[in-house]
């Protein structure tokens, strides 16, 4: 749409006076033009020699012709317009202006389609513009605002880095540990699993975006896992000699199960969030798309590709003689004779082994810790992450029925103060009459700014909305609100909506009065504003019709010379050469006699002749009628806020997140004594996040169940199934260490949806564990030596999945971005604020699971044994292999 741009018309201005002395009715002036500009389709002749078609064309085409057009005729005497009328090309009175850095401006506002890539939509617009710039006037100039595809190309090109930087950080460590052979045939699994997820995306009609580019990054750690576990088993075996076709043959069949189970239950736990509901479900649809598309081709690249090129060049990596030693008694060996952190771990393990009991009781009161420090110093709970936004709309709010030159004077004052904020790159001004902008029935003007880029700003952006709001309050009987444009599915909306509805509106307007003084009370709201009916005046003519009668005069006559001195009467539309569109030709009086004193001198033709209006109508004050809002057939009113900034260093102050405000409104309401008539219904970021919570719920459980079925499946055991589910709870854990340690708010879109995600995530390393464990059973091997061996077997595995998966979200979890190409290292990018809750979320998760599974799930492992295989054996721990005793306690390192 067009803002600021001046329409043209053409004005015949008539002085009542000469009208009265020519005579001239209403009615011969009206159809002076409606009868002569028209084409008249006079049918066709057939005259038997032919077929022909007859017009009568008498279409006005200019100026002149309308002055020259005759009015009315007497004693053979032609009046005409120019006898009575000015006759002119003008723009039509200004209803909006519009400037751009406080520059006269016309403003184009480009919205693109649905589902349209927006890049290739801006690039299309600036490439017709550049195309039909030289047929311009000179001195005109463009200038872009507002160019998304900017935002949009920054960040992708940060997640770029970011994915680009995360496999680095991936092969660094699996270099480190399994030497650059069987690093290499890890590797092939992320540039393959990324081909083949892209491809089932572009099949699927999507573009790549930053939430595609995101997914990627967590898909970074977890697509190598797969790939992991089957080099470190053919790793394994080649070290003991075995000839690398077999190795790797064995490989593959051995972990198969383990592989498939795994990454079964991970897309178990993606597919569900398929589903979300309403915006968000579609702001983050292409996450589980994406992650299913990747780590589905990962089980491809793990059990065929990896094993196929690691049969034909694989070798043994080149390790420590303690490595070697570990992994030999790892094996088949003493496990007294493991070194290093590995022997400390196998006694730490053999320890916990015999006090599994213990254990869990002490993993318990850890987590029953964690969730009594999270409820305590928590940073509360959020819709979604506070992003530091590139640009913000300041609306100037005004009550009083205010000429549109009043507006832009008001505008104008907060215009050069906005210009004169360092931080403030541009700024595009528009006053209107009326509601352009969507808001409220007071809205004067609005002002979108333009902030410098993130690195170049010495504040931040809330630090310079406060110093605009201070600005506004400076500006007596005039509203300056200021409202971000952050991203997101919640598009910048105020998180605090509220309607109220009732059949009578008085009940509904006290309702919102007394809620909005409740507010005004208890702080921590700003930018506040309703659609309640606000005071106005407007004026009636009321027409006493017998009166009228009398002299022949009615309604529409009255109301036809009403209009001549606002906006005139609209006689008819011609098309002129030199315009593409039809101008309206409109009648009304010079400006001097357009005025609200000239209503009761009105003077309209009658039988009688010219008579005053005064004679038979009242001209009264009366209250202007606002717009009337329906829903479901009741009147409706609505409330809506933003809260104020949480300091960052008031850790424990939650008062001001959305989410805290929103329930200490709800539990404040009974007291408020609202009337049982008004409906009252939270909308908007509290209906999406109502609505989300109560889907992650549902998606939680479906994936579990699902989970659980699978694992049901291949372990057959119940209680071993309850040990892999276990690290979910685990993860949770993690989760709300993660968020403390990084001082987050607990995202409900991006925190729930990660620990979702998580659930899939965690129980890998469990379910290649107790696969180990059941095959080393299988052998006749005693319990508590399977569960020693099996996480001395699975340590340097299990490691290195846990450390990729989570070196694949560092940089996000720390907000650093490094441009490999600019060599510039940053902290904070918008990209990284995007995600970093999520990432804490994973991360955390994985990191604390991880580090309890290895040593809870053996311990488990032995609970239960040890109830059904009591006698079975005993563990070798002396050199030698000679059996050792069990004590009360159970075994002991000889």
């Amino acid at each position: 749409k067009l803002i600021g741009k001046r329409e043209e018309m053409v004005e015949i201005i008539v002085d009542p006076l000469i009208l009265e002395s020519y005579g001239v009715t209403e009615t011969e002036l009206f159809n002076a033009i409606g009868r002569n500009n028209q084409l008249v389709a006079a049918g066709t002749l057939d005259t038997g020699a032919g077929r022909f078609p007859i017009k009568v064309p008498a279409l006005i085409k200019n100026a002149e012709q309308l002055y020259n057009l005759p009015v009315k005729s007497e004693e053979g005497r032609i009046v005409r317009f120019r006898d009575l009328a000015q006759v002119r090309r003008v723009f039509k009175d200004a209803d909006s202006f519009a400037r751009f850095d406080a520059e006269p401006a016309v403003t184009f506002e480009i919205v693109k389609r649905s589902g349209e890539n927006l890049i290739e939509t801006v690039d299309g617009v600036k490439s017709i513009i550049d195309a039909s710039q030289g047929l311009w006037p000179q001195g005109v100039t463009v200038t872009y605002f507002g160019d998304k595809s900017i935002g949009v190309r920054g960040m992708l090109y940060e997640l770029q880095n970011n994915v680009m930087f995360s496999v680095l950080l991936v092969l660094i460590v699996i270099i480190a540990t399994l030497g650059l052979t069987t690093s290499a045939l890890v590797t092939i699994a992320i540039p393959g699993s990324f081909v083949i997820g892209i491809l089932v995306l572009s099949l699927m009609n999507y573009t790549v975006n930053m939430v595609v580019l995101f997914s990627l990054i967590i898909a970074v750690g977890m697509l190598v896992d797969g790939a992991i576990v089957v080099t470190e088993y053919a790793d394994r075996r080649l070290l003991e000699g075995a000839d690398r076709k077999s190795a790797y043959r064995e490989a593959a069949q051995r972990m198969a199960w383990p592989i498939i189970s795994s990454t079964a239950t991970t897309l178990a736990a993606f597919f569900p969030l398929l589903f979300a509901p309403g915006i968000p479900g579609q702001f983050m649809m292409y996450l589980p798309i994406t992650l299913i598309a990747t780590l589905a081709a990962s089980l491809l690249m793990a059990l065929i590709f990896v094993p196929t090129i690691g049969g034909l060049i694989g070798r043994p990596s080149p390790v420590s003689e303690t490595t070697k030693i570990n992994l030999a008694a790892a094996e088949n060996g003493n496990l007294r004779d493991m070194r290093g952190a590995a022997g400390v771990y196998v006694r730490v393990v053999y320890w916990a082994t015999s006090h599994p009991w213990s254990i869990l009781l002490l993993v318990l009161s850890i987590l029953f810790a964690v969730f009594t420090l999270f409820a305590e110093f928590n940073r509360g709970v959020e819709f979604f992450p506070e992003v530091e936004p590139e640009q913000a709309t300041v609306s100037i709010r005004a009550r009083g029925d205010l000429a549109v030159v009043e507006r832009d004077a008001m505008l104008r004052q907060v215009e050069a103060k906005l210009i004169t904020i360092a931080e403030i790159r541009t700024v595009y001004a528009a006053t209107s009459l009326g509601d352009r902008q969507g808001g409220t029935e007071d809205l004067v003007g609005t002002a979108q700014i333009e902030f410098t880029d993130w690195d170049e700003r010495v504040r931040r952006v809330d630090d310079i909305i406060e110093e605009i709001r201070q600005f506004g309050e400076t500006m007596p009987g005039v509203i300056v609100e200021v409202q971000k444009l952050a991203g997101g599915p919640s598009g910048g909306d105020k998180p605090i909506s509220l309607n109220f509805t009732s059949n009578t509106p008085e009940l509904a307007a006290q309702a919102l009065l007394d809620v909005r003084q409740w507010m005004q009370e208890h702080g921590g709201f700003v930018d506040t504003e309703d659609t309640l009916p606000l005071p106005g005046i407007e004026w009636r003519v009321e027409v006493n019709r017998e009166e009228a009668g009398r002299y022949g005069a009615d309604v529409a006559l009255v109301g036809s010379f009403v209009q001549m001195i606002t906006s005139g009467i609209k006689l008819s539309s011609y098309r002129p050469d030199d315009a593409e569109d039809e101008l309206d030709i409109r009648l009304r009086f010079p400006v001097d006699k357009r005025h609200l004193s000239q209503l009761p001198n009105l003077r309209v033709p009658t039988r009688e002749g010219y008579v005053p209006v005064s004679q038979f109508v009242t001209i009264v004050p009366g209250p202007k009628v606002s717009t009337v809002s329906r829903l479901n057939s009741q009147r409706v009113y609505r409330l809506r806020s933003a809260v104020a900034p949480l300091p960052d260093e008031d850790f424990n102050n939650l008062g001001q997140l959305a989410a805290k405000r929103l329930e200490t409104m709800r539990a404040a309401l009974p007291d408020l004594q609202l009337d049982p008539n008004v409906g009252l219904k939270f909308e908007g970021q509290d209906e999406d996040q109502n609505e989300l919570q109560s889907f992650l719920g549902v998606a939680m459980a479906i994936a579990v169940m699902t989970m659980a079925a699978i694992l049901v499946t291949q372990f057959n055991s119940f209680y071993q199934t309850a040990i892999v589910l276990s690290a979910i709870v685990l993860s949770i854990g993690g989760v709300l260490i993660g968020l403390m340690l990084a001082g987050q708010a607990f995202s409900i879109l991006m925190c729930g949806i990660g620990t979702v995600a998580l659930a899939g995530i965690v129980v890998n390393n469990n379910i290649v564990l107790i696969d180990t464990f059941n095959s080393l059973i299988k052998s006749g091997m005693p319990t508590q030596e399977a569960a020693v061996r099996t996480a001395a077997q699975r340590l340097r595995p299990v490691l290195l999945t846990t450390i990729t998966t989570v070196l694949g979200l560092l940089p996000m979890v720390i907000e650093m971005n490094i441009d490999l190409f600019g060599r510039e290292i940053s902290f904070g990018a918008p990209s990284t604020q995007w995600w970093v809750q999520m990432a804490t979320t994973l991360a955390g998760g994985v990191t604390f699971a991880s580090i309890l599974t290895l040593i809870l799930t053996p311990s488990l492992l032995m609970a239960h044994g040890a109830g059904t295989r009591r006698r079975a054996g005993v563990l070798a721990f002396a050199e030698g292999g000679e059996l050792l005793g069990e004590s009360r306690r159970g075994p002991r390192l000889a």
